[in-house]
């Protein structure tokens, strides 16, 4: 077993989060982990030619096959890609799969609305 240090915070929004599913800190912390994993693992297995890295407000998917990148930002509650100008093509389909494209998401101003204002609250 390893331990790990994290935030105050977030250490108590993971916690409640734990006990919001019914599972101990330690289970699903493991669960969590090995999912993430998981997903880079068959993220770079099902899309070879393809890797990304994470920008300030891009997402930025490298195909190098084609020697090409294209950035992906997310705007009115889409995925957009840059190159394309689209929210449906395999570039936005493929950054939707990254675990980092929360990042997108969380840097709109809209995310940031409380539960009190449902007018100002996502819609998906």
């Amino acid at each position: 077993m390893t331990s790990i240090s994290v935030d105050k915070d977030i250490a108590e929004r993971w916690s409640r989060k734990a006990q919001e599913r019914g599972r101990a800190v330690i289970d699903f912390t493991n669960e969590q982990l090995s999912m993430n994993l998981e997903r880079y693992e068959k993220l770079r297995l099902l899309v070879p030619n393809y890797t990304y890295s994470i920008g300030d407000d891009y997402l930025h998917v490298i195909c190098h096959k084609e020697k090409a990148t294209f950035s992906i930002r997310a705007k009115d509650s889409h995925l957009f890609c840059e190159e394309d100008n689209s929210t449906e093509c395999f570039h936005v389909i493929y950054a939707l799969a990254t675990p980092e494209v929360n990042k997108l998401w969380l840097k709109q101003p809209r995310f940031h609305a409380t539960a009190s204002d449902p007018k100002e609250s996502p819609s998906f």
